[in-house]
């Protein structure tokens, strides 16, 4: 009993020494082979060793990111730990250059037509045309008398043609200056006091219901005349405003008397009674010089490139008085009248 005692404590001893290296084999992965002695002495009875456990197999690493290794790399050199690198937002669009823009042909002709239009319309409003413009004017007038004192009454008017020469300076943006040589004629009808009869008192005039002095007065005139004008409407028409100023100074003078419904009374006995019509001239009578503001509106219409018809029409008024402190004064009163005139005129300009 003694003697076959050792047979189990070896058994046991070489199968710890058995299981001790196929249990380290297959901790560390490694196949166990079933002819090895740990094998045999584990008691196995089989001849057909047993299927080997599958090795699990290692997933590739990621590949490292340049810039993470980078920081990695520079942190385990400064001996600092690594800190994450966050990732970059998956909805972040890569950053792409703008396309270029090319202008079309036809846009930009059209923007340099746009651009001479208004460079031309600049121009044309900057001035009209040429720098100087050369007028004649021809007016029907109707003068009369106004601010007649009493027992003076205005009695109608009489029409006169007066013709003008002038001369304008184109000031730019719609805007004219001009000035010119004018023969103007002014003139009206007084009626007279009924007792006016000094002058044929000596003839034996009796009586008469009313006496009538037409007055034609002509003075040669400088107007400073203002201008404003439109650009071309339609084309050829032009609508223009001006106003005037007018100095003159007197060239001639002329009245005509007319006596309605006398008496005459002759030395014989004989009355005549009819109608007496008188004329001559006044001279010094009427007031040599004229001071006067004017106004006219019309239009022009644009004949050929140099030459372009005006007409319209027009008032002026006179500030001094038509006849002078030399004129007679029937029953001592002297009449006072302001000359005023209302024009249709028609001209040409160059």
């Amino acid at each position: 009993m003694r003697k076959t005692a050792w047979i189990p404590a070896a058994v046991l001893f070489l199968n710890g020494l058995a299981l001790s290296p196929t249990i380290l084999a297959a901790q560390s992965g490694k196949p166990v082979f079933i002819d090895s002695p740990a094998y045999v002495l584990s008691g196995g009875n089989s001849t057909r060793p047993s299927a080997p456990e599958p090795t699990p197999v290692a997933k590739p690493a990621p590949a490292p990111n340049p810039a993470t290794s980078t920081a990695s790399a520079t942190q385990a050199s400064l001996g600092t730990k690594a800190q994450p690198v966050p990732a970059k937002p998956a909805s972040t669009a890569p950053v792409q250059n703008p396309q270029p823009t090319y202008e079309v042909a036809s846009t930009t002709a059209d923007a340099h037509a746009a651009r001479d239009q208004e460079a031309k319309s600049k121009k044309s409003l900057a001035r009209q045309g040429k720098l100087v413009y050369i007028s004649i004017d021809a007016a029907q007038v109707f003068n009369w008398y106004g601010s007649v004192n009493r027992p003076y009454n205005s009695k109608g008017a009489r029409a006169i043609v007066n013709p003008t020469v002038s001369v304008d300076f184109d000031l730019g943006y719609y805007m004219f200056l001009g000035t010119g040589l004018s023969f103007n004629t002014t003139g009206g009808r007084l009626q007279y006091p009924s007792d006016y009869v000094e002058q044929y008192k000596d003839l034996g005039f009796s009586a008469y219901d009313e006496v009538l002095r037409a007055y034609t007065a002509s003075y040669l005139e400088l107007p400073i005349v203002f201008r404003v004008q439109t650009n071309p409407l339609n084309k050829h028409w032009r609508v223009f405003g001006q106003v005037s100023g007018h100095f003159g100074v007197r060239v001639f003078t002329r009245y005509r008397d007319t006596y309605e419904d006398f008496k005459f009374q002759g030395a014989n006995g004989q009355t005549l009674a009819g109608k007496l019509v008188q004329t001559g001239k006044l001279g010094n009578k009427i007031n040599p010089w004229q001071v006067a503001m004017g106004a006219r509106v019309g239009g022009s219409y644009q004949l050929l490139n140099i030459m372009a018809l005006r007409f319209g029409v027009g008032y002026r008024y006179g500030f001094l008085d038509a006849l002078s402190k030399n004129h007679e004064r029937p029953n001592g009163v002297r009449a006072t009248a302001k000359p005023q005139q209302f024009e249709i005129f028609l001209g040409l300009t160059f």
